[in-house]
């Protein structure tokens, strides 16, 4: 973790909502309010909450955080260098949001099948969670890499400028 303030901050704003999609999971369904006290419902939905939000932080500090800090290095000039850094930074955005968005749609339904026995692990739906979030993090990965690329070759571009033509 690069930046544990970040990482904390992060994971706090997302534990509501991560803890709330399992509480209206568990709340949605009779057997499992049936077979759960209050407190173990409060305890599964603090549980999948805290992971599932920490879960959440992991790929943008693994992936995004120098890009957004303005802490990424400069890319070399050219298009095949600017390419090269976009498609890795889409590819790992791609893999991390994957692997955290499948875990996820894990994470809720075996909270769910602790509270309800019957309910069955679904792996189309991991599935398809898995696809989603790949499909964001490719893109937001490619876009800020992009944002990267353009500010290194208009950084070089004021500094290229303001060398003698001898020292470009």
């Amino acid at each position: 973790i690069r930046n544990m303030a970040q990482f904390a901050g992060g994971t706090a704003a997302m534990l509501p909502m991560e803890g709330g999609e399992t509480a209206m999971r568990l709340r949605e369904n009779p057997t499992a309010m049936a077979n759960t006290t209050p407190g173990e419902r409060a305890a599964l939905t603090l549980g999948r909450g805290a992971g599932n939000a920490a879960l959440e932080n992991v790929v943008p500090q693994a992936v995004f955080t120098r890009q957004i800090a303005g802490q990424a290095g400069r890319l070399a000039p050219g298009f095949r260098n600017a390419a090269t850094a976009i498609g890795r930074t889409a590819a790992a955005g791609t893999v991390g949001e994957a692997a955290t968005e499948g875990a996820q749609e894990l994470t809720g339904q075996m909270a769910e099948r602790y509270a309800d026995p019957s309910v069955q692990i679904d792996p189309a739906s991991i599935r398809e969670s898995a696809i989603r979030g790949g499909i964001t993090g490719g893109v937001l990965g490619g876009a800020g890499s992009s944002i990267n690329a353009a500010i290194s070759n208009a950084q070089r571009g004021v500094t290229d400028q303001a060398l003698p033509k001898g020292k470009r």
